[in-house]
């Protein structure tokens, strides 16, 4: 029987979070944040900042954890954080969402209602598939990016790590995306961007490094 659920971040994304759980008929047990939030849709318990409730070693051994965090950098700290705490963390999946055979889904991952991972995929730990992206057969996301709404990754791209692909951006088949590049909402991507920044347009190019 699974464990209840903490969630780990209680904004936007984590009441996005909360709601794929609950569609999931997981039991969330309350969240963790630096304090209480006074807009709580759930209505879930505040249980305090993750370190003061993970340094509990009963709570470590009684709750999975599903850290709700957009923000890649501090989504990437607090999954290790409780890495080191030994916190089972948990992926979640909505139920409307779309995951083909031999797909293989790192730690923390978040896919959203309508979002599509075809065949032979990678997903890497912690990235977050939001709602109704498409990622084609034998794609390989590194780990904390974020495929965001809309998005099209068309079959054997790569994404490196730490990466955000904007809102109904497009990846033609084959392309590689080192680590660290933001692409731009709506942008096109036709050839391999190997250095970090930000790319945009149609075809997309780079106008920022970061």
């Amino acid at each position: 029987m699974s464990k209840e659920v903490i969630l780990v971040g209680y904004g936007g994304h984590g009441f996005v979070a909360a709601d794929i759980l609950q569609a999931a008929q997981m039991t969330l047990s309350g969240y963790c944040d630096n304090e209480e939030k006074s807009y709580n849709p759930f209505a879930i318990k505040y249980r305090g900042s993750e370190a003061t409730f993970f340094s509990i070693s009963e709570n470590i051994a009684g709750f999975d954890a599903f850290v709700a965090v957009g923000n890649g950098v501090l989504r990437k700290k607090i999954y290790r954080f409780l890495l080191d705490k030994k916190v089972n963390i948990i992926n979640a999946v909505h139920p409307l969402s779309v995951i083909g055979q031999h797909v293989v889904l790192g730690n923390g991952v978040f896919v959203a209602a309508s979002a599509t991972i075809n065949t032979c995929c990678n997903i890497g730990h912690g990235v977050i598939c939001n709602t109704s992206s498409t990622i084609d057969h034998e794609c390989n996301i590194g780990e904390f990016s974020h495929i965001c709404p809309g998005a099209v990754l068309c079959g054997n791209v790569t994404v490196g790590k730490n990466c955000f692909i904007g809102a109904n951006s497009t990846i033609i088949p084959g392309k590689k995306i080192y680590n660290n590049i933001v692409v731009g909402a709506g942008s096109v991507v036709i050839n391999d961007l190997t250095e970090p920044g930000l790319y945009v347009g149609s075809p997309a190019k780079r106008i920022k490094s970061i």
